[in-house]
């Protein structure tokens, strides 16, 4: 067993893990502290900003405005202000910082330097008060000398500096010698007015000349930290980022790295699970080719009814059980996508009818009505895959016939040109209808609207999955519109591709021929007449005896043909048929009955009126034109049952393959007898091999006209069994057939590739086999030469030749192969290194024929079959 669920070892997923979470931890922790640092100085230096900007502003105006009592006053209280919130703030916060404390000494510092020079002002402003009081009591005097002393005194009020106030007092000696005694109360108060000058003068220069050194280099220093800190976070989040676009590439890798095999470990639950179904297939098919093909001969033994009927069951339940395997294998080629359609032209009529009988036999026992309303309009011959079409179809209408107790199932067929034509498959039911709530999930594999042990309706659920999976390959859509208790409708959409019309029957014959249809089904009528009328017929139609008579009376001796249903909804329709028999005037009238539940229930009663045409429901166009053939055209044949026209066809292959020697190696008994059973009812002698060792061993000692081959042998498989055969010196250009219950991987390819001629598969349909024997053996073989000209015999040839024509004995198997894969620029190839080599030997003909077949392949045209041949017998007369 596969184990897809791929997983490190814990432990070092673990340890990855742990490491991821602390580096990135680590990191992420580091950048954020980075952050907070830098938020943290760049903060300190916001709020150290505005008093600086103050101190300067203040030392400005001190110097510059002579009202320095206002400037000091009002300077001194804002400056204080912002120094408290700044040392607020740091309290608050708890804030800390290089210098903190020598930062928060100098901003007291400062403090008590404004408050001196705020006093000095005060009482300097004061004492040159008293002496002005004193300059002006003594006005009455000559006192000239004095006022000029106050002018002066009050201009150095504003001094920045002490050498000012030594001029002062160098002018005040001079004024005073030369002035007479009896002032010395106004030089007493000029004196306390001049000592008081000196403390202010010098606070002033103190304030002037400080150059706030401590408090610049403390900003500039946290601006640098704040700096700092910002460009270690970023590198810090480059870092960051770096490891995890690192991590991310290695764990990206490592989970690519387990994807992948994981993939791997799918890809090999994949092959094995296909591997499992292909062997599963193959030992379903074994035993069921035993029940189906001894069914098929126990029918062609005297049987009494009952055992007809019993026989008839065992046949319908082994068909129901091998279109169940083919749902199984088919979902599983769809899951591997080895699911591929064919791409060729079919007859849509044709197509129609060979499912007309299937529907029939599904409706029969439920008294269904199953009609086919093809539009006029429709093409017949179109280009596509008819198999996969006529599945879509058989499970869809199988589907709605299990879902429909009374009424009808209409198969509806049209075209819709709403944008590019398309061709539109409808299936219409009276059935139950389905729930909104299971539309949703109606398309999935094995899912049924009602999946409890109690349910009333059988399946797999796999119809409409493995339909809705074909459509879709198709390149179409199906839909589905359904309302409880009123019925359903599926309705499939493909694109319309339109092949090249072949030749169709003469239907010019029924031109104006007169038919009365009988049927109580308004839409059985309206199809059938659009039928006729395409035809060419007139067509008379009635619901009921009563109106069918009215017309007899009116139109009888002009009528040529009556359809009648026998199973109309008041009336028995073999009562008008009676009718029409017991009346002599009618007697050119010819009577086609027509039931859509089975001709076994009307046989007797047809065969008591002397009644030979029947018409089997759902009516299609090839069914209805073969029925007025037999009763227009050829009225005194009697119309072939089924049985007859098996016997018909035995005969027909029996005198076309009597006295042929076929080998058959086939490793199962029960399938031996089974085929010699087939085999010997049209005249084959068969001689039975065991395995493939067998098979090649009794190729060299007898003769034989074909080979059926088994793929699955023990000691040696068919496919290698066949590759020896190729490579022996006589029969190796044999007719072999390959006989398989395989159904998966391509074993057509594989076995055309091998150099086998065709492929039947098991459960055998004996029909199948003799058509592909009469098909392989009337190839020409190495019994049957074709003269050709001048070709040296094999004695002739030189050595190169020689060597050259055993390195391509195996050439018409190989290009068969590549042809029928449609390879074509390998084809290319292979034919093109065969010219370049065979042309210095002088191998003309087989260079002729090369080319022209290489003038085909260039065209992605396949080679006539008479080439095909021409080239097989050229290599053997070569060799």
């Amino acid at each position: 067993m596969v184990d897809i669920h791929y997983k490190p070892p814990q432990k070092a997923r673990s340890l990855l893990l742990g490491y991821v979470v602390i580096m990135s931890l680590l990191l992420l922790g580091y950048s954020v502290n980075q952050y907070w640092q830098y938020q943290h100085y760049q903060f300190m230096a916001q709020e150290l900003e505005p008093i600086i900007d103050k101190l300067e502003e203040l030392k400005l105006k001190v110097v510059s405005n002579t009202n320095n009592n206002l400037v000091l006053h009002d300077n001194t209280h804002e400056l204080s202000y912002i120094i408290h919130q700044f040392i607020d703030k740091v309290d608050n916060k708890r804030l800390s910082a290089p210098g903190l404390d020598r930062l928060l000494n100098e901003l007291d510092r400062y403090q008590l330097q404004l408050q001196l020079l705020q006093d000095a002002d005060r009482h300097s402003r004061y004492a040159l008060k008293a002496f002005s009081e004193q300059v002006r009591a003594s006005l009455d005097q000559d006192m000239t000398y004095y006022t000029l002393l106050l002018r002066r005194s009050q201009l150095y009020l504003n001094a920045p500096n002490t050498q000012y106030l030594s001029a002062l007092d160098d002018d005040v000696k001079r004024w005073q010698a030369q002035q007479a005694s009896g002032y010395d109360e106004l030089f007493h108060y000029y004196q306390l007015y001049r000592k008081s000058l000196t403390p202010l003068v010098t606070q002033r220069y103190a304030l002037i000349a400080d150059d706030k050194k401590v408090l610049l280099a403390r900003h500039q220093l946290w601006l640098d930290a704040s700096g700092q800190h910002w460009q270690d976070m970023q590198i810090a989040i480059f870092i960051w980022l770096v490891f995890g676009f690192s991590l991310g590439l290695v764990l990206l890798f490592s989970h690519n790295l387990e994807l992948k095999k994981v993939s791997q470990a799918s890809i090999e639950l994949a092959n094995a699970k296909t591997d499992f179904l292909a062997n599963m297939s193959h030992e379903i098919r074994t035993p069921m080719n035993g029940v189906i093909g001894f069914a098929a001969l126990l029918q062609q033994t005297p049987l009494s009814l009952i055992q007809q009927q019993y026989l008839k069951k065992i046949s319908q339940s082994s068909d129901n059980l091998l279109l169940l395997i083919n749902d199984i294998l088919d979902l599983t080629k769809v899951e591997a996508g080895k699911l591929e359609l064919e791409d060729i032209a079919f007859d849509l009529n044709e197509q129609l009818e060979r499912l007309s009988a299937l529907f029939a036999e599904l409706s029969e026992h439920k008294q269904l009505e199953v009609i086919i309303d093809k539009a006029a309009d429709v093409p017949t011959w179109l280009q596509g895959d008819p198999l996969r079409l006529g599945q879509i179809l058989i499970n869809l209408v199988n589907n709605a016939i299990k879902f429909t107790e009374r009424g009808e199932v209409i198969l509806k067929i049209t075209i819709e040109s709403a944008c590019a034509p398309r061709l539109c498959f409808s299936v219409i039911d009276t059935g139950i209808g389905i729930l909104p709530e299971q539309l949703a999930r109606l398309f999935h594999a094995f899912t049924q609207g009602d999946a409890s042990i109690t349910r009333k309706y059988g399946g797999t659920g796999l119809g409409l999955s493995i339909s809705h999976h074909l459509v879709q390959l198709m390149q179409g859509s199906i839909e589905v519109m359904s309302r409880p208790g009123l019925g359903s409708t599926f309705t499939v959409n493909l694109p319309l591709r339109e092949a090249e019309q072949e030749t169709e029957a003469d239907t010019t014959a029924f031109i104006n021929k007169k038919v009365l249809l009988v049927d109580d089904n308004k839409l059985v009528l309206e199809v059938a007449q659009n039928q006729l009328h395409q035809l060419g017929c007139v067509v008379y139609s009635a619901s009921n005896i009563e109106a069918a008579k009215n017309i007899l009376k009116k139109q009888g001796d002009t009528l040529d043909l009556a359809l009648l249903d026998c199973c109309l909804i008041q009336d028995d329709g073999l009562d008008l048929a009676r009718f029409i028999v017991s009346q002599g005037a009618f007697s050119h009238i010819k009577v086609v009955i027509m039931s859509a539940f089975g001709q076994e229930q009307v046989s007797e009663k047809m065969r008591l009126l002397g009644l030979i045409h029947y018409l089997a429901k759902p009516m299609t166009e090839p069914s209805l034109v073969a029925c007025l053939s037999r009763a227009l055209l050829a009225p005194n044949v009697s119309p072939i049952l089924a049985t007859d026209s098996n016997q018909q066809q035995l005969s027909d292959y029996h005198r076309q393959l009597v006295g042929k020697q076929i080998l058959l190696a086939e490793d199962n008994r029960m399938n031996q007898q089974l085929i010699i059973e087939f085999l010997n009812q049209v005249g084959v002698s068969v001689t039975v091999a065991d395995n493939g060792r067998q098979a090649v061993a009794l190729m060299t000692k007898q003769r034989f006209d074909g080979v059926l081959m088994d793929l699955q042998m023990p000691i040696l498989d068919g496919i290698e069994a066949t590759r020896q055969i190729r490579k022996l010196p006589s029969q190796h250009d044999i007719a072999i057939i390959a006989l398989t219950a395989s159904a998966m991987r391509g074993d057509r390819e594989i076995s055309l590739q091998a150099g086998m001629n065709s492929y039947v598969t098991k459960p055998v349909d004996r029909f199948a086999l003799y058509q592909a024997l009469v098909t392989e053996l009337s190839q020409p073989t190495e019994g049957t030469p074709v003269l050709q000209g001048d070709a040296p015999s094999r004695h002739q040839l030189s050595g190169t030749q020689s060597d050259f024509l055993a390195q391509y004995q195996d050439m018409y198997w190989h290009l068969t192969a590549l042809i029928h894969n449609e390879r074509w620029a390998e084809a290319t190839l292979f034919l093109s290194d065969f010219i370049a080599q065979a042309h210095p030997l002088a191998l003309v003909e087989l260079v002729e024929l090369a080319k022209k077949m290489l003038l085909d392949i260039e065209r992605h045209t396949r080679p006539s079959a008479h080439t095909l041949s021409q080239l097989k017998q050229a290599l053997y007369d070569a060799t």
